[in-house]
């Protein structure tokens, strides 16, 4: 299972955001579990975004690669493609 992520903080990427996803034939949410939770208090403080936290203890927990330019995540030894 290969996680893309999507994440935008312009708002002028938000129309080419939808755009995206609305060609994409099917997207499957992944939900929170508790063990997502509980990863996130294991995780070293390195970064201080806690959505991306939450993102990383998804990765690990699940054993899930993920698509993303973002190379801080890679210093919690999570599998990027790309």
């Amino acid at each position: 299972m290969i996680f893309i992520l999507l994440k935008y903080k312009a708002k002028k990427y938000k129309t080419y955001l939808k755009l995206t996803i609305a060609k994409i034939k099917s997207i499957t949410l992944l939900p929170i579990q508790p063990a997502h939770i509980l990863k996130i208090l294991e995780l070293p403080f390195e970064h201080n975004d806690p959505f991306d936290r939450l993102m990383i203890a998804q990765f690990l927990e699940d054993e899930i690669a993920f698509i993303s330019n973002e190379v801080l995540f890679l210093r919690y030894g999570v599998n990027r493609v790309w």
